[in-house]
């Protein structure tokens, strides 16, 4: 529009009057403690950003530019009031919190006494006691004989089995014998099949990287009760964190029980808090164990592979397929002999005898008493 004017000779047009919507004008920053900030002429015209470091924002009247390339329009009547390396505020008195580059990966792998990381970013630790023996562009050659893959480390790569190695999820490769690769008869999506009858079956990662498949999505943890995938709520408010093996270890958690990696499920009573697998008892009673029983009286019950002790009680125990396991317990031991006082007599079987008032007894011997009345005991055995 200038240009054109000149080149028309028109008369310049009217400037609209500049209108402020906040503590910043085209003159200058009314500032909150009073310190009020006047403009210079070349800053009192109008400009639309300001540039800064490479790292930083662009910061301008209508927007930002964030370091990582975000553009954030303002509203408006919305001002940038003060800016700095990591953040900017506004009139409104919202605060924009910048989001920066991530840092690239290194182009070269990054090798030291402890661990090499990638070209892709991925740390390698090395076991202990084991060293590199050599590095090369595309591979290092551990002390253990083992190789890690530098070149094929990129985030993202799947690993693979082929017909001469093995490239492992963590970049470790494994280089077969002649005679293992001659083994090898079909490598499959989910496995591999050898010449000797063997085979090998993929686990789910090796499987997803080996056929270059996204990972499979876990679904949404839900818990039931006070069991839950990260830890227990006790009802006495000790509260149990998991660990993060025990954590991993969890698949399924529902209403009734909990379903592990390892099989063993752990079955919830109706407050939703496990039951013990295996607790000792009383000298006379039971002990419960994950692999079997020890009844009272001894006797020793094995559990079949995969059945676990739902509940355990003092007589019987219920077991995970519905069945009920009855102690028996062991017999009171009779007295050898018949014990004989004033009152009454206790025969060998452990039965009471009471005598009459003014009876006593006359003679007694090993299978029967003589009372004074003439009537005679009958010991039971």
């Amino acid at each position: 529009m200038e240009f054109a004017t000149l080149h028309n000779n028109l008369p310049a047009p009217a400037r609209p009057e500049p209108v402020a919507f906040g503590p910043y004008s085209y003159t200058g920053i009314v500032m909150p403690n009073g310190n009020n900030r006047q403009f210079t002429r070349m800053m009192s015209t109008p400009t639309f950003s300001w540039k800064r470091g490479a790292s930083e924002a662009v910061v301008g009247e209508s927007g930002i530019i964030t370091p990582s390339g975000q553009l954030i329009q303002l509203p408006p009547g919305v001002s940038v009031v003060a800016a700095g390396p990591s953040a900017a505020l506004l009139s409104t008195g919202e605060g924009i919190q910048y989001d920066r580059k991530k840092r690239a990966a290194p182009s070269k792998a990054v090798v030291g006494d402890g661990g090499i990381i990638t070209p892709g970013g991925v740390q390698f630790q090395l076991p202990h006691g084991v060293y590199i023996v050599s590095k090369g562009p595309s591979a290092a050659l551990l002390s253990n004989g083992e190789a890690v893959a530098l070149c094929l480390m990129a985030a993202g790569v799947s690993a693979q089995y082929g017909e001469s190695g093995i490239v492992f999820p963590d970049g470790r490769l494994k280089q077969f014998t002649r005679e293992e690769a001659d083994n090898v008869a079909e490598i499959g999506e989910s496995g591999v099949v050898f010449k000797d009858g063997s085979h090998k079956q993929f686990d789910m990662e090796f499987a997803t990287l080996h056929n270059n498949l996204p990972a499979p999505a876990r679904p949404e943890p839900v818990a039931f009760g006070p069991y839950s995938y990260t830890g227990i709520v006790m009802p006495n408010g000790n509260n149990r964190q998991f660990t993060h093996d025990e954590h991993t270890n969890i698949l399924v958690v529902g209403p009734s029980g909990v379903v592990t990696a390892d099989g063993k499920n752990v079955q919830l009573d109706q407050e939703g808090l496990p039951l013990p697998l295996r607790r000792k008892r009383g000298a006379s009673e039971a002990v419960v164990g994950e692999s079997g029983i020890i009844t009272p009286s001894g006797q020793l019950i094995q559990l079949p592979p995969g059945v676990s002790v739902v509940a355990a009680g003092p007589s019987a125990a219920l077991l995970s397929t519905g069945e009920g396991i009855q102690y028996d317990r062991k017999k009171r031991a009779a007295p050898s002999k018949a014990v004989v006082g004033d009152g009454g007599i206790i025969t060998p079987g452990g039965v009471q005898f009471q005598l009459p008032h003014g009876v006593y007894i006359v003679s007694k011997g090993p299978s029967a008493a003589l009372l004074s009345n003439g009537e005679a005991v009958q010991y039971e055995f």
